[in-house]
């Protein structure tokens, strides 16, 4: 999720005055050589200036668009025949009907030479297609449309669609008989984003067999192209089309991703984002232990830029920050910070408890409060172009805010040792009679925090059991799905174990108020060993606060391993993806909200 490591509230201050200020230098650092060029997200629900060309002869390979010789403007719904290939072009975006080869081919400003994308009915992948006819017409609103019909030898009749919805977007809407499109890309990882829960990345190397990968169906998806240079974004309302990658293995050493292809949308809208280095994967080498390492990638504008390392053998999301910062996380301890700049470097910092494992793909969804305007980022397309329903199915807004088990009228604060650090300090110093309401007003504090952490933590034990009933259901009714179920059964399994083995040690409220009377009672009468019972009641305190919010840590970062496992195993299995994604709705729904020991908000 868009969310890091949870850290004590009194120390985040600090860190905080650092941050700002480090935000505001950086930011205006890397603004200054930015294009000033006007152009607010919002222009994406503008309608398009789409021009159309006549290439005067038809495309015989993909080619350059850059030379333009024998192209003619011609007139939407203008009558007359295309000599050549039909050409749609805005701003961002040109769109070739390449009449010949069967496929729409997608171009952009900035590489005119080379293709972003092919789209053809997904009947016709493999097949020797043609696109037999194209007609536009503009509608009253102003939009321009183009349909054309796709065939291939004994495959006849395969309507689809086009539009530009805005200089950016293309919408895709299949007719007739055409089941989906396939979108024919040099991806080299695909992306399911998620802002509760850690985003799927699909690596075609991490899967040795196969030639499809199902992958689950959220209403986005976004292609890491070949050169690190440009992002193909997909979106779509339906929850109930078939997404699936098409592998290329030209030999046993190499494979990739040929194309995306999406069966059962309604219809679909594509924008290609680009600017060099607007994403980037970083091999992580065993010499990046312990240091501060500056990596060769800058972003090329400021965002939310991301990526993921492990922490406890799970894929864990970070967001990097702006400026170095020393951070505490519950039953981990306090490290550096994994992921920063500093000023016109991006810096990693890993070690023992974030090793440097794999290698780490740096991207980004999400604009910056220092993002330039010109700069139109993937949710700003998703925005544009979901149902409200899609769209808050996508974002979960609520689902993803932090929340932090503090009484709106704390007299001290909350966490544990946070309010018995104070408790120390008034005994210390003999003045625990004089501010009885004081140690009163702690303890209260106190109570309400581990109310907060149990109810919390009171989520995962039946989330885990309703998982295992679930799962042992899916294997009764579909035996064939075994393997799968075993595999994720044995992190159901895990959930439920972790918070049986800390049963002693989190105690429970009764407990909780049986130190509260011990340490009010203390502060009744001044006596010379004061000072020691309090430091023997904040062993107390602290020793079941630190056992809630190490079982907080752990049984998030399960859940959130059952979330990537259901969407990652199931993708060489396709009878299994809707019990995965079942599943990953299930986890989602635990994930919810969490409290800020599960893991720490990057907003």
């Amino acid at each position: 999720m868009r969310t890091v490591m949870a850290g004590l509230r009194h120390r985040w201050i600090v860190a905080l005055v650092a941050l700002l200020l480090a935000s505001v230098l950086a930011a205006g650092a890397r603004n200054e050589d930015a294009d000033d060029t006007p152009l607010p997200p919002e222009a994406l629900l503008k309608p398009a200036a789409v021009r159309l060309w006549d290439t005067g002869t038809p495309l015989r390979e993909p080619g350059s668009v850059g030379r333009r010789e024998g192209w003619r403007a011609v007139a939407a719904g203008a009558p007359g025949r295309v000599r050549g290939d039909l050409v749609l072009e805005t701003e961002a975006l040109t769109a070739v009907f390449a009449s010949g080869l069967g496929k729409v081919l997608l171009y952009t400003p900035g590489d005119p030479t080379r293709s972003k994308a092919a789209l053809l009915p997904v009947e016709l992948e493999g097949k020797r297609a043609t696109i037999t006819s194209v007609s536009t017409t503009k509608r009253q609103d102003g939009v321009i449309v183009a349909q054309a019909e796709f065939s291939a030898p004994n495959v006849k009749g395969r309507p689809i669609t086009f539009s530009f919805a805005s200089d950016r977007v293309l919408s895709v809407t299949p007719g007739g008989n055409t089941r989906g499109v396939s979108i024919v890309a040099p991806v080299e990882l695909a992306v399911v984003p998620s802002f509760v829960g850690d985003d799927l990345i699909y690596d075609p190397r991490s899967y040795p067999t196969g030639r499809t990968l199902a992958v689950p169906s959220e209403h986005m998806l976004m292609g890491l192209l070949k050169g690190e240079s440009s992002v193909l974004v997909t979106t779509w309302h339906e929850t109930a089309p078939k997404v699936r990658l098409v592998l290329s293995r030209p030999n046993k050493k190499k494979v990739s991703i040929r194309a995306v292809d999406i069966v059962g949308a309604g219809s679909l809208s594509l924008a290609v984002p680009s600017a060099p280095g607007i994403w980037h994967r970083e091999a992580l080498k065993p010499s990046f232990l312990e240091r501060d390492v500056a990596i060769s990638w800058k972003p090329p504008f400021p965002a939310v830029w991301l990526t993921q390392l492990y922490e406890d053998g799970v894929k864990t999301t970070y967001e990097f920050r702006e400026a170095r910062e020393e951070v505490w996380r519950g039953g981990v301890g306090s490290y550096t910070y994994p992921a920063w700049f500093r000023l016109d470097k991006t810096m990693l910092s890993l070690g023992k408890r974030i090793p440097p494992e794999g290698e780490a793909v740096i991207y980004f969804l999400e604009r910056s409060d220092s993002t330039p305007p010109r700069v139109v980022s993937p949710i700003d397309i998703a925005k544009a172009t979901l149902t409200s329903e899609a769209l808050a199915n996508l974002l979960d807004v609520e689902g993803r805010s932090v929340w932090f088990p503090e009484r709106p009228d704390y007299v001290i604060g909350a966490a544990t040792c946070a309010v018995t650090d104070a408790l120390k300090e008034i005994f210390d110093q003999g003045r625990e009679v004089e501010e009885q309401a004081r140690v009163r007003g702690g303890v209260e504090d106190m109570y309400s925090y581990l109310e907060g952490m149990f109810e919390r933590n009171g989520r995962y034990y039946p989330f885990g059991k309703d998982m295992l009933a679930y799962l042992d259901a899916q294997k009764r009714q579909k035996p064939e799905l075994a393997p799968f179920i075993r595999e994720l059964r044995a992190t159901a399994v895990e959930i439920v174990t972790t918070y049986d083995r800390a049963r002693d040690t989190i105690r429970d409220m009764d407990y909780a108020h049986e130190l509260g009377e011990k340490t009010i009672s203390l502060a009744a009468e001044k006596r010379p060993d004061n000072p020691q019972q309090m430091v023997e009641l904040k062993q107390e305190w602290t020793g079941m606060g630190g056992a809630l919010e190490e079982l907080a840590r752990r049984e998030h970062t399960l859940a959130r391993k059952l979330f990537q496992q259901a969407g990652y195993s199931a993708a060489t299995r396709p009878e299994a993806l809707p019990v995965a994604e079942e599943i990953r709705r299930r986890a989602r729904k635990c994930l919810d909200s969490p409290e800020s020991y599960e893991i720490w908000a990057n907003d």
